[in-house]
This record gives C-alpha cells, sequence and structure tokens, in this order.
C-alpha cells in the first residue's frame, strides 16, 4: 500500500499480507529475512487472546513464530476472508475476519477482531496492536497433535499447550488429545 492509501485499506491489505507470510513461514518457504519485517507490523505493547483464552504478548510472538519456520508440511495454507472494518477512529480501526486454515494438522475455522493504528514503519503501514480469536463451528478446535518447534506452556499458567508463546494464528498444541493433563485449565 502506498502512503496517500486511506487507512482502512491499509489495515485490511496488513491482515492479508500477514496470513500470507504465516502460511510462507510455518511451510518453511519464507527466508529466515522475512520474520523481522513481519514483526514490524506488530506494535510493542501487541496483546493476542487465543481462542482457548491465553494471553500473547509481543515477545512471546516473536519467540513463538522464530520457533514455527517449517512447522508444517507442504500443501498447508492460512489466509484472511471476509475482511471487514467494523470502526474507524482518528487513531485506529477496528477489523473482521474469517481465518481459515487448511491442510494435515489445521485446525478449524476461526473469526477475529483486530485493532490495528496507522504505523509509518510497519510493512503496510498498518500495526497490530490488539486480536482476539474465537475457534468457529463444533469440533473447530485443533486436534493435532503438538508441531516440532512449539512451546509447551508451564502447568502453573493454567494455560493449555503454547498460548503464552503461540504465534498470532501460530500452529500449538491446544486441545490436543495428547496434552498432558496438568497443562489443561479445569473446567467449572
Amino acid at each position: 500500500m502506498t502512503a496517500a492509501a486511506p487507512f482502512p485499506d491499509c489495515a485490511r491489505a496488513e491482515i492479508a499480507a500477514r496470513h500470507a507470510f504465516f502460511a510462507e513461514w510455518f511451510t518453511g518457504r519464507a527466508p529466515q529475512a522475512d520474520l523481522a519485517r513481519a514483526l514490524a507490523a506488530f506494535a510493542p505493547d501487541f496483546r493476542r487472546i487465543a481462542p482457548d483464552g491465553g494471553v500473547q504478548d509481543h515477545a512471546a510472538l516473536r519467540a513463538s513464530l522464530a520457533a514455527a519456520r517449517g512447522c508444517r508440511p507442504a500443501g498447508y495454507a492460512i489466509r484472511a476472508e471476509d475482511i471487514a472494518l467494523v470502526w474507524n477512529g482518528p487513531k485506529v480501526a477496528l477489523l473482521t475476519y474469517l481465518e481459515r486454515q487448511e491442510g494435515p494438522g489445521a485446525p478449524g475455522p476461526r473469526r477475529a477482531s483486530a485493532v490495528l493504528a496507522p504505523c509509518a514503519d510497519a510493512p503496510c503501514g498498518a500495526a497490530w496492536l490488539f486480536v482476539r480469536e474465537t475457534w468457529i463451528g463444533e469440533g473447530a478446535a485443533p486436534v493435532a497433535p503438538p508441531l516440532k518447534g512449539a512451546a509447551q506452556a508451564p502447568a502453573e499458567t493454567g494455560l493449555t499447550g503454547q498460548s503464552q508463546q503461540g504465534g498470532a494464528a501460530a500452529p500449538s498444541a491446544r486441545g490436543c488429545a495428547d496434552t498432558p493433563p496438568q497443562w489443561k485449565r479445569e473446567r467449572r
């Protein structure tokens, strides 16, 4: 996007571009140098709330993505669909989108709400401040075993899988049948 593009268009382009990067990164097709450019799209105080309720900050995103390069097989795809502007203010915009992942071990679809802000240093002119993801449909939570390089949350966090270090849309062990019982949050 050019600097003259309206901010909502930059935000939409950023959401699509970041998901295209995730597909390339997770399959190992993206060169290592692309990680720094991708991370520049996330504000230093970025926060993600995963579909299981886990919270991730920028440092956890950086660590998770660094470890996740090449963690998915060829044929894996991820994309953002139905990107819609919900609200546009003077300094931020709220958008929603549907994320779909396809291929071996891919989790079910999720709907996301994202807050982005104009940022001249971000690749598309928009930086992620916050994203909240929610599983869609019956059985939408992932059931695949943990992937190589996927970090696990310590038992004392009360979070499943890699919620603390799962990347935005990163592969994770959330909901895996082989997740140790002590790592699963107790349901009340």
